[in-house]
This record gives structure tokens, sequence and C-alpha cells, in this order.
């Protein structure tokens, strides 16, 4: 990952340095160039001005690959996507509980899809994927010990370490 900030010094002077890509080692435990098929977001740090202060804000990842800054404020066309205004997708943070089956999942943030999807986010990682027929699928990533998947049946999928090298 590259990032640009511009400093005004009164000639605009370009300072380009790399940063950290550890966002998926990070939410599910992959190994460096490895990321599932799901949405997650990630808290990157933006110095502004001078240099010192430094503001944290949240982008918003998408299973196709598309990375959007998560607006600070409700945007007026509802998707809450820093300068992205279509709506196909839009995310709306809200804490609150997916319950199917005999489990449970707590969320911070609701990811819409235009044909009745819905992905629940919490701690970065998804923790339940909805449909538009409300048939309910629950996830559970252990960084270091890995994942459980809970089906709409109640059926689940265990994905654990073979060992802290390999990854799953």
């Amino acid at each position: 990952d590259l990032r640009c900030e511009e400093w005004q010094t009164g000639n605009p002077v370009r300072h380009t340095e790399t940063a950290p890509n550890n966002h998926y080692v990070d939410a599910y435990g992959l190994g460096h160039g490895w990321s599932f098929a799901f949405p997650s977001i990630e808290q990157i740090a933006e110095v502004k001005e001078n240099g010192v202060h430094v503001e944290y804000k949240d982008y918003l990842h998408l299973a196709d690959g598309r990375t959007m800054k998560i607006a600070d404020e409700p945007t007026g066309d509802g998707s809450n996507l820093k300068d992205y205004h279509l709506l196909d997708v839009r995310i709306v943070k809200e804490s609150g509980v997916v319950s199917y089956a005999n489990s449970r999942a707590f969320y911070e943030y609701i990811l819409y899809y235009m044909d009745g999807q819905r992905d629940y986010l919490n701690n970065n990682t998804i923790v339940a994927r909805r449909d538009r027929f409300d048939n309910t699928i629950l996830f559970e990533f252990k960084k270091d010990a890995g994942a459980t998947i809970i089906d709409t049946l109640g059926r689940e999928i265990k994905l654990t370490r073979a060992s802290a090298t390999d990854g799953y």
C-alpha cells in the first residue's frame, strides 16, 4: 500500500510512504496476500497538516475487492460512504444482535446490498450474513485458532489452524 499526504508549505509537496498491509492478517489470521471473499472494515491512521495530528478513519473492504472510506457523518444519499453515490451498497452504524438457530452474534455495522442481502460486522469482520429470505449464516473468526461457520440449518463448519505458520 502507498499513501500520499499533501502538506501546504508555500509550495505543495507530495510525501509518499509505505504503510503496513496487515489488515487480513490482523482481521482473520491469514497470511499476507490471502483474504476471504467477505467484507471487512479497516482502521487506517491519517496524518493531518503538520504531520503530528493523527486521525483514525474506517475503510470498508468489499468482497469484490473495492475499498471505500466510511463517511464520518451520515451522507445525504444514504450510502454513508465518502464520495460514493450509488446505492448498490450502503453501510449503517447500528448495534444489535443477530440470532439464528441456537446461535447469536453481536454487530456494530450493517452492510446493505441492493439484492436484499445484509452483512453484519463487528470488530471489523463479518459476523453474520442474511439474504432477502432471512436465511442466515453466522461467522466466528479467531485469529490464532481458526473460524467457525454456522449455516441456516445449524450445521457447523470449523476451520482450524494446523500450525502458527501454515495458516488455515
